[in-house]
């Protein structure tokens, strides 16, 4: 089955469709908007987002609360529950592919495998890192320390509603059940909960073993992928969540510390090369060679090959897997060569402004990640900086650069009208 045409789109596009009936002079908004939405439903596009788009979505101030909710909302609507995995995960599986063969490349087809069809695209939780069962024990024995009670009397009152296995004895559920609005309330301080967790007392059915941990998870991270639920509870509770919004932004920061290590060495290629009467295309070729030798994709792929041991044995072992992903060619790790790729761009095009040489910024560091996900799209809108850096990936996947939101549409109609091939590298 053929899948829709893919596009990526500019949180920029997303904050200025949200903006689109504040907009009475600027027509190409709202059409544009109508035309997506359109095209969404008759399911010939989808448009995903990803953990940068989040980031980016949400303001890290509370005086931008009706802005940022305007472009969630806008956001959710395009994207419903289309979204990218995190994008570690795409790493892992950029990896997996390239080792598996031709069979199981089949089953679990690029770009396929970078894809969410039920909104995930946060990091990877399971029900251990959530420990929900410790997580009510402990607001439940906190709730008795308050408790007026000698040392003597809360051991047993805590005795008679914990088991010695950590499970509920039916006093302890009865508690639980009339408590269960203050309980919920100190849970959604914690979390952004959806409609489930009140209208069908899943905290109740967790705490009796009616559901599973699992499903009591993944409900909680459905609130939490779910952009319009996620924007509401930050603002709601800024104080104590506006951490969370510097986290989503600066996501993938440490991905690409070795290049920003890196940038020194390309700053001091540079002045060498100028200094020695180079032109600035002979100095970025300089540049290129020298980053290979500096080794920063192997060094990327090196974090993920050591932590991932275990991941590794059904391709024959760490050692063998680690020594065939090390020597694969560039564009055969799609993600990370895009990220390598465009944040070359970023740091060379800086480092040759030598009148400003300003250090990468946080926007270069969300443009260079928002890059990664090139290889998984037919479309990738971005400004027209950021189109200069990203050409080298998105000719190598067959991908159209869009850097004009005026072209968006003609892009995609072209597109549809002329569909091609998603190449691997």
């Amino acid at each position: 089955m053929q899948i829709p045409i893919q596009i990526y789109l500019d949180s920029k596009d997303f904050s200025r469709m949200a903006d689109r009936e504040k907009r009475t002079d600027d027509q190409i908004c709202a059409k544009t908007f109508d035309y997506l939405i359109s095209k969404v439903r008759s399911e010939e596009i989808q448009i995903r987002i990803s953990v940068f788009h989040v980031g980016e979505l949400l303001p890290r101030s509370p005086e931008y609360k009706d802005a940022g909710l305007r472009r969630a909302s806008t956001a959710k609507a395009l994207c419903d529950k289309n979204a990218f995995i995190y994008y570690e995960r795409v790493v892992l599986e950029d990896i997996d592919f390239f080792l598996k063969d031709e069979k199981n490349k089949q089953k679990h087809p690029f770009p396929e495998y970078a894809f969410s069809d039920d909104g995930n695209w946060a990091p990877y939780l399971g029900a251990s890192d959530f420990n929900v069962l410790n997580t009510i024990r402990k607001m439940l024995t906190d709730e008795i320390s308050k408790a007026p009670l000698d040392s003597r009397s809360r051991r047993n009152l805590i005795g008679s509603i914990i088991k010695p296995n950590g499970t509920f004895t039916k006093r302890g559920i009865s508690i639980l059940q009339s408590d269960r609005h203050a309980l919920l309330n100190a849970l959604n301080g914690q979390f952004p909960l959806t409609r489930k967790f009140w209208v069908e007392d899943y905290f109740i059915k967790v705490v009796s073993g009616e559901i599973e941990e699992r499903v009591f998870v993944k409900e909680l991270i459905s609130g939490l992928c779910d952009l319009e639920n996620l924007a509401g509870w930050i603002y709601d509770r800024y104080e104590d969540t506006h951490g969370l919004t510097s986290v989503l932004f600066n996501a993938g920061t440490k991905f690409i510390s070795s290049i920003a290590d890196a940038r020194n060495k390309i700053d001091n290629i540079i002045s060498q090369g100028l200094n020695a009467g180079l032109s600035e295309e002979e100095v970025i070729q300089m540049c290129r060679k020298s980053l290979k030798k500096f080794s920063v994709r192997d060094r990327i792929l090196e974090i993920f090959l050591e932590r991932e041991k275990k991941r590794f044995y059904k391709f024959g072992g760490p050692s063998k897997s680690s020594e065939k992903v090390l020597g694969s060619e560039h564009g055969h790790m799609p993600f990370i060569d895009s990220v390598c790729d465009s944040m070359f761009g970023f740091a060379v095009d800086r480092a040759l402004q030598i009148k400003n040489k300003s250090k990468l910024s946080e926007s270069d560091y969300a443009d260079g990640m928002h890059a990664g996900y090139i290889p998984y799209v037919d479309i990738f809108s971005c400004d027209k900086r950021t189109a200069n850096f990203v050409r080298l990936p998105a000719k190598r996947h067959g991908v159209t650069v869009v850097s004009r939101f005026e072209d968006i549409m003609p892009s995609i109609d072209e597109r549809l009208k002329n569909p091609q091939p998603r190449i691997m590298r």
